[in-house]
């Protein structure tokens, strides 16, 4: 069985820098991508001082007219097509016209000695191989002998094009060479030459009249540069391929047709889209064995994928079908764009059928009209089989293959039709191994399906380390799985991905989905911003998608730390992927850097550094993503000299902060920020229920602030939301002037909410700035914030400075008493928050949950009964409540003078609760006068507490009445008593001295009586405050006064 497989090429859009340089039907362009030594092949012959050799190409090849079977290899840096030449071809000029056929992606007078080494080797599947010839380390002949470089140059079968690839540099650049290629004819106007002003990727130009035959220095050419030729015929008609595979019975997304479709030059000003492709199945034997047809797209890639469905799924296909319904595809102007058509074939289908189908019409708008493809394609080429892969397939000596990469490359040229092990035994040779290991794209991986890599069961330690510029490349994969556990199971990570290189990555990620890593060790030592122990890189036109790194160790190495941690590429582009659980430690810059995602995770993850790294700017977590949640993270042990950041949020939105602790502090002058987050583009930030503490003890003016909110000149952005967050700030200073604030609210733009806070900073500084005005007060912020009213300021007890857990007194504090958020339901532990009344923090103290909590205590009274109802928002260990009644023997105005209170009955509890209970009792043993009623709540262990006390007045009133609060002035609760002589619907509601009604605390129908209601205070700032009963056309109000 074969099947399609292309070698992995990156470009910066394939657009053409100028049409006007455009030569015998030929152009280049140049890119980015990642230059990938190959290993295996045959090494070249060619050696020593213009050595060369003849070699037989593994597919005919078309270059400039004619097709070509053979070709030279020089050691000069050219390959000749045709192998006519019999020269050594060490004058590097491209305008000689003794010189036809060339390709030179570094033509000069070069050596291979005995640390050179030139290899050839195909690579890939009809119709989409790869003939790739590879000069490593390859020197100067003379006058430069210290120079080397290593470089290709890649011939594809696909599209004709030429990739020249470059590698690694040595020794002083200041040398010249010749980069281009030349036609059959030879000389004047029969070349392309290249010229470049600086380094690759940027803009090159083309002659065909002057030659360039001292390009120079060689930092020009920087590894990972690219230069392509191709022929721009080929970037225009529409191409047809036939997949040759076997058709499995039973399986879905078989490859039947690629279909490549290029468009004009432009420019334009709107690119053309595709409308509708049509098809007919030539060539089948049965159409019922096509249970249905779909179209993909990868776009600029040619490495089939079915992450993108384009167009509606055709149910049953006849002889002819259409697949329409594009959504206005766009491919863009000049641009090679590919498309696939793939078949589900029925189970039913009979062994020996042949299926195949062709593409008649690509019907289009925009600057581009329809196409009929021009192709002529065979009929049958597919064959309906019966078998796939499944199973388990061992890894080692004397196994089913010896090396990790056999069994990729086996699994890509197969089907699968079950899950699929791949097991490394004891028996496996890492040395052995080539390197990098690249897990390709396999037909019909699922979440069935999945392919899944792991030590066998008696592996006590397996690394996989290389210097390349990945150890293990995620190529268009899906549905894979790396166990890094031993046999499979347990906790204990037993696999170490290691790179060496300092501009390597253990992993990386390229339009890879479905993808999990776990249990495993990750490490390496790059020192470049484009690095990271854990790349997602730029794709070439999917996105990385639903990748899982899980319970992982991604370190770096304590003398040499990497830059990044974790590196999601700006510009590249990925979805929905989650770091989870993962110690993330010995980084230069970043533990986590999210250039470029949406929607993606950091949950669970230990952010740290050993104390020996220090630099001047570092941060845990930078997120530019749209709708991320970060949480239930810790920040700690992260040092620099200049800034340190715990998570940085620049221009982003909807973002979710919750449950993190982050714990930073040092005893240099550095400016320390717990989370910072501006306002450009930001829209629904929400940071909930975390804990940050800043510390230590300084010399200096630097800044430091647990919260800050970034003031922009331009785009505020949207709201944002600051609840429930415990903040602390202790760092102090010997310098007079010093600020170290709990919050700075720089920009309160687009109606922030802030509530439910405790912000604190050492005694003798402000805890909190919004925007120009400094707070040393809870009363004072609460003015300039016009909120927080249920915010307060102290202190806090914590295990450690390392370990935010709540402990001593700050266990049970009321005043931590936060309010429910219902993104936040459990703690940083995972353990369940209190539903009524969580703790502030990202620590909920199950063993000291906060106390029972009444809510409300009334009394209605009736001719000869009095009903008492109270609610309790929260209770712990509640055996239940013992209602106690007084008799007041003398009017309100001449003082409270009572008898004792005697029990009156009992109500049970519900023991530990975290939600609402309602509660009531009636008390019949009454007669006219006035009575005071309290509760003894008591505990299972016989503790008890009363709650406040009410008053009621047994007998008709003849008049509306409204009472003065006792106590007043008052804190926290007060007892408002009314009386009305008639049925009314009744209203009593609190007013603050601006007219902004507080609370409500009867709007229902009343009948005749009187009544008493207490009024609870805590979700209230101190102040004058009125409270106003209305019933019917009658109203009185009062005055009180809350003082805290």
């Amino acid at each position: 069985m074969k099947t399609i497989m292309f070698f992995v090429i990156l470009f910066s859009g394939l657009s053409f820098n100028s049409y006007a340089q455009v030569f015998f039907n030929y152009t280049a362009n140049s890119g980015y991508g990642y230059y990938d030594e190959i290993s295996g092949g045959t090494i070249s012959s060619a050696a020593g001082d213009g050595g060369s050799e003849i070699v037989t190409l593994p597919f005919p090849f078309h270059f400039a007219d004619s097709v070509f079977n053979k070709a030279k290899i020089s050691t000069n840096g050219w390959v000749q097509l045709g192998a006519a030449y019999s020269g050594a071809g060490n004058i590097n000029d491209l305008a000689d016209p003794a010189y036809k056929n060339f390709i030179a992606p570094l033509w000069d007078d070069l050596y291979a000695d005995a640390q050179s080494e030139i290899r050839y080797k195909t690579v890939g599947a009809y119709p989409a191989r790869y003939f790739v010839v590879q000069w490593k380390n390859i020197r100067w002949e003379s006058n430069f002998i210290t120079n080397r470089k290593s470089f290709q140059v890649i011939f594809s079968e696909f599209d004709g094009s030429m990739i020249f690839s470059y590698g690694s540099s040595s020794g002083n650049s200041d040398i010249s060479c010749s980069i281009g290629i030349v036609n059959q004819a030879g000389g004047l106007n029969n070349f392309i030459s290249v010229s470049l002003s600086s380094p690759l990727p940027y803009f090159i130009s083309l002659s065909n009249t002057v030659s360039d035959n001292n390009i120079s220095p060689l930092s020009l050419l920087p590894e990972n540069s690219q230069i392509i030729f191709f022929p721009i015929d080929n970037y225009r008609p529409v191409k047809l391929y036939q997949v040759p595979d076997t058709l499995f019975a039973g399986t879905p997304n078989q490859k039947i047709i690629g279909i490549l479709h290029c468009t004009h030059p432009g420019p334009v000003l709107t690119p053309p889209w595709m409308t509708k492709l049509k098809f007919n199945t030539f060539g089948t034997s049965d159409t019922s064995n096509i249970l249905r047809a779909k179209l993909y797209s990868t776009g600029y890639n040619p490495q089939f994928s079915t992450q993108q469905q384009i167009g509606a799924t055709v149910e049953n296909p006849g002889n002819e079908f259409e697949i329409g319904n594009l959504s206005h595809i766009y491919y863009g102007v000049d641009k090679a764009v590919y498309f696939w058509l793939v078949f589900d074939i029925a189970p039913t289908a009979h062994l020996g059928n042949m299926i195949d189908a062709t593409c008649t019409l690509i019907e289009s708008q925009g600057c581009c009209p329809s196409v009929i493809p021009d192709t002529t394609l065979a009929a049958g080429y597919h064959v309906i089989g019966n078998g796939g892969v499944s199973g388990t397939f061992k890894i080692g000596s004397n196994e089913n293959f010896n090396k990790i990469n056999d069994a990729l490359n086996f699994l890509n040229s197969s089907i699968l039709t079950g899950p699929v092990n791949i097991e490394i035994t004891d028996s496996y040779n890492p040395a052995a191994e080539v390197f990098p290991i690249v897990i390709p794209y396999i037909q019909n991986t699922n979440d069935s399906n999945k392919v899944t890599i792991y030590p066998a069961a008696n592996v006590s330690q397996l690394i996989l380390s290389s210097d390349k510029p990945s150890t293990v490349i995620f190529n268009n994969s899906s549905n894979i799985v790396f166990d890094g556990r031993a046999g499979g199971t347990g906790t204990t990570k037993t696999l170490t991905i290691k790179n060496t290189s300092p501009v390597g990555n253990a992993v990386s990620f390229n339009d890879a989905t479905n993808v999990t890593i776990q249990y495993c060790n990750l490490t390496a030592v790059c020192n470049q911003k484009e690095k990271g122990i854990i790349l997602f890189d730029n794709s070439d036109y999917f996105q990385n998608s639903n990748i899982l790194i899980s319970e992982c160790s991604i370190s770096g190495n304590e003398q040499t730390p990497p830059f990044i941690g974790v590196n999601f590429l700006p510009g590249s582009y990925n979805s929905q992927s989650e770091i989870k659980n993962c110690a993330v430690n010995n980084f230069l810059k970043t533990g986590i850097f999210i250039g470029s995602d949406y929607n993606s995770k950091i949950t669970g993850c230990s952010i740290y550094n050993s104390p020996s790294i220090v630099i001047d700017t570092v941060i845990g977590i930078y997120c530019n993503d749209y709708s991320p949640t970060i949480s239930g993270n810790k920040i700690f042990n992260i040092n620099g000299t200049e800034k340190v950041t715990g998570i940085y949020i620049p221009n982003s939105s909807s973002q979710k902060i919750f449950n993190n602790f982050i714990t930073l502090g040092n005893n240099t002058d550095t400016e320390i920020e717990g989370i910072n987050f501006n306002g450009e583009y930001a829209s629904n930030i929400l940071i909930y229920n975390n804990t940050i503490l800043i510390y230590g003890n300084y010399s200096g003016l630097k800044l430091s602030a647990g919260i800050l909110r970034q003031n922009q000149t331009y785009n505020a952005g949207f709201s944002f939301k600051i609840k429930n967050n415990i903040v602390i700030n202790r760092r102090t200073t010997s310098s007079a002037n010093w600020v170290n604030l709990a919050i700075d609210i720089e920009d309160d733009r687009r109606n922030p909410e802030l509530d439910y806070n405790n912000y604190y900073s050492s005694p003798g500084t402000f805890f909190g700035k919004w925007k120009t005005n400094y707070a040393f007060y809870i009363n004072d912020w609460q003015i300039y914030t016009g909120q927080e009213q249920n915010s307060t300021s102290k202190d806090v007890n914590f295990i450690s400075n390392s370990d935010l857990h709540l402990t001593g007194a700050s266990l049970g504090d009321v005043d931590l008493t936060g309010t429910p958020i219902p993104i936040v339901q459990t703690d940083i532990d995972g353990e369940p928050r209190n539903q009524i009344h969580p703790y502030m923090g990202a620590d909920e103290s199950l063993d000291f949950p906060l106390p029972v909590e009444l809510v409300s205590f009334s009394a209605e009274s009736n001719v000869d009964d009095v009903l008492l109802s109270w609610t309790t928002a929260s209770e712990i260990n509640n055996k239940g409540f013992e209602v106690e009644r007084s008799i007041k023997n003398h009017p309100l105005a001449n003082g409270l003078k009572i008898k004792n209170f005697e029990p009156i009955g009992f109500v049970n509890g519900k023991g530990t609760s975290t939600e609402l209970n309602h509660y009531s009792f009636k008390d019949e043993t009454v007669s006219a006068g006035k009575y005071i009623y309290r509760l003894k709540q008591i505990d299972y262990d016989g503790s008890f507490e009363y709650s406040n006390e009410i008053e009621v007045e047994i007998g008709v009133p003849d008049e509306f009445v409204l009472y003065q609060n006792y106590p007043n002035p008052f804190n926290p609760t007060t007892n408002i008593q009314y009386a009305i002589a008639s049925t009314q619907h009744v209203q009593l509601k609190i007013y603050d001295v601006l007219g902004n009604e507080v609370a409500v605390l009867v709007d229902e129908e009343k009948s005749p009586g009187n009544y008493s209601v207490e009024f609870e205070s805590k979700n209230v700032a101190s102040g004058l405050y009125f409270y106003s009963l209305t019933a019917g056309s009658l109203k009185q109000t009062k005055k009180m006064l809350l003082i805290k």
